[in-house]
């Protein structure tokens, strides 16, 4: 049966002004007046009412039926002016709350009711039965009177839950054990039965030496909303109570791609000393500085924060989403969902940050989840086959195609279709300490790979694919290697297509968000070539400035190092790769570069090189320089 979902409002206090109906009629809908049928009175219904008498909105027999408000056979426009004055009543919503059992009795009271006495209260009679005291004589002859709570909390029920409140209204009891406070999550139909679901909402600092009182949970139901089922208090778990925040940038350092591609758990960061230690080396100085501002030190007082870096890999036709929830062991997950769109999304780097209170937080394990594909286990080996004597001839093929093997049998026979029999002497040694019962290995040989260095950072899996993300660092030339490469596995991962994801953590060229320039500086055989990136992350109006080092073939640039960050007035560059860029020497070998509406400079000796930038923004000039 759908699930029918009540309308929650907070407080102890109910106007009764409702028509009452059966239960089985108070179906279809729950509220008189509810003309959208979404379980509550809304300023949305009485618009709804307008469209239908303007001829704009259909009503069919049932909603006929309970928007008919003065039940003289038809709805019109008085049964609108009914509807008005109902939606501005507190009528037809459920109220709930918590009282504490004792206001004025003795500590260490014994209670006549224990956990889970609960109760559905149709009168003041069946309300004072509730409250009704119980009495025991001990073997000695004493007599012992138990209350369930103190007269005073017991007048206050009887004054708020009189003859007219019981006339439209039914009254949910239970008693819960002593907290310090109970809050409820929600009030719902499944079905016939109506599940009311609370928490303990305690701060988890405090400690108490003595029981505290117990609570008494109240749930007040119109008789319009109630169904003669079955009424199910069911204790929850705390909700976490987040705020997740995702950042996209590529200005990001080498260590923040091989942190997100490896197989590492969000960090948990409680104080703004470890926050700077954590971001230092990962991302460049807007982003770091957008950060800052943000994850303060009176943020961290308040507040411990979940920071995790997920990298989107290149022209992905999804995009990411990202929720914080709390696992079925009490940990936190954040699971990453995925949606897929008509187009591609470039690389890049998401931040993903997530808030949560102090008060909320209980030194729990925070792991990462994607819903695509989960994580697993691949020992991976590789063996550079150029790291041998070249004069003896190891190899028949190089690019031997990839291949599923489960035995030794099976490894020996490819290994023999690749390899020289010098060639076995040296690498058919390699795979002799496979568990061939449990295990299984791809195995393939790949004779042009990018990049000279590789490290299987994590892998993944999912029904038909197996993924293994690796690290490698580009070299300084166009050459590439040849390696005989091992991914051994459980042996169920036997047959899956395995997909290789090659993650560059040699940032060799910075990357950019924004504008940027190369300057190129020469003076006699000297060569300094100078890149001002801007970065628009966070709002951060910056640009760094980097000293590039020149690379050969198709490698412009093969490293660089940052020097310096120069602020920009209103996020915009005064010069961008389209600026039209002239050069002159002075007589003390000072190189000039001017550009449209800034200039720069290059004083250098044998010792050190000076940089000096200057531009004008609103008739005023900044000038910034550096050393290196």
């Amino acid at each position: 049966m759908k699930k029918k979902l009540l309308s929650i409002a907070l407080g102890i206090s109910m106007t009764a002004s409702l028509t009452a109906v059966s239960p089985a009629s108070a179906l279809d809908p729950p509220i008189f007046g509810d003309v959208n049928w979404d379980w509550q009175l809304s300023i949305a219904d009485l618009v709804c009412m307008k469209n239908y008498l303007l001829g704009n909105y259909e009503l069919n027999v049932n909603q006929l039926f309970y928007n008919d408000l003065n039940e003289d056979g038809t709805v019109d426009v008085f049964d609108y002016i009914l509807l008005e004055k109902l939606i501005t009543s507190e009528t037809g919503q459920v109220q709930k709350t918590f009282t504490r059992c004792a206001v004025s009795m003795v500590d260490s009271t014994q209670y006549s009711k224990h956990y889970g006495s609960e109760a559905v209260i149709h009168s003041v009679d069946e309300l004072e039965e509730y409250f009704q005291s119980t009495s025991t004589i001990s073997t000695s002859g004493e007599c012992y009177i138990f209350d369930v709570a103190s007269q005073d909390v017991i007048d206050d029920f009887l004054k708020r839950y009189d003859e007219s409140f019981f006339q439209q209204n039914v009254l949910l009891l239970n008693f819960l054990g002593g907290v310090d406070q109970y809050t409820y999550r929600s009030v719902q139909y499944e079905g016939d039965d109506l599940v009311i679901e609370y928490y303990d909402s305690s701060d988890p600092n405090l400690h108490w030496f003595n029981p505290l009182p117990p609570y008494i949970a109240e749930v007040a139901v119109p008789r319009s909303l109630f169904m003669d089922g079955n009424v199910i208090w069911k204790e929850v778990d705390r909700p976490l109570k987040t705020i997740v925040k995702t950042d996209s940038t590529n200005a990001v350092e080498t260590e923040a791609v091989s942190w997100a591609i490896s197989d590492n758990d969000p960090v948990v960061i409680k104080s703004a000393g470890e926050f700077d230690e954590f971001i230092s080396d990962k991302f460049k100085s807007g982003v770091i500085q957008s950060l800052k501002n943000t994850y303060d030190e009176a943020y961290f007082e308040e507040n411990v924060l979940i920071l995790d870096i997920f990298q989107h890999g290149y022209h992905d036709d999804y995009e990411v989403s990202v929720t914080a929830e709390k696992s079925e062991y009490g940990g936190i997950v954040l699971k990453y969902d995925r949606a897929f769109i008509n187009g591609y999304v470039d690389k890049q780097t998401v931040i993903t940050q997530v808030t949560i209170p102090k008060k909320q937080y209980y030194d729990t394990s925070v792991k990462r989840e994607k819903s695509w594909e989960a994580r697993t286990s691949v020992k991976y080996s590789e063996y550079d086959i150029h790291a041998v004597p070249e004069d003896v001839e190891l190899v028949n093929c190089y690019d031997k195609e990839g291949q599923w093997i489960s035995s030794a049998e099976e490894m020996d026979e490819y290994l023999a279709e690749c390899f020289t029999e010098r060639g076995l002497e040296f690498f058919g040694s390699a795979v002799t300490d496979i568990d061939w019962n449990s295990k299984a290995a791809y195995v393939w040989l790949d004779g042009d790979i990018i990049g000279s260095t590789h490290k299987l950072a994590s892998a993944n899996q999912n029904d038909n694919e197996l993924i293994l993300n690796f690290k490698h660092r580009q070299p300084l030339s166009c050459m590439g290697g040849s390696f005989l490469r091992i991914a051994e596995v459980d042996k169920w991962h036997a047959g899956k297509k395995i997909i290789e994801r090659n993650f560059n953590v040699e940032d060799s060229y910075p990357s950019t968000d924004g504008e940027q320039l190369i300057l190129g500086f020469r003076h006699n055989n000297d060569y300094t070539s100078i890149l001002i990136n801007q970065y628009s992350f966070g709002g951060v109006d910056t640009a760094d400035i980097y000293k590039l080092n020149p690379g050969g073939g198709s490698a412009q640039f093969y490293g660089y190092e940052l020097i310096g960050t120069i602020e920009l007035e209103g996020g915009s560059m005064p010069f961008n790769e389209d600026s039209s860029t002239e050069y002159a020497e002075t007589e003390n070998g000072t190189v000039v570069c001017t550009a449209d509406n800034f200039r720069a400079e290059l004083t250098q000796n044998d010792t050190e090189k000076k940089l000096s930038i200057s531009y004008t923004v609103d008739q005023t000039e900044k000038t910034y320089d550096f050393n290196f």
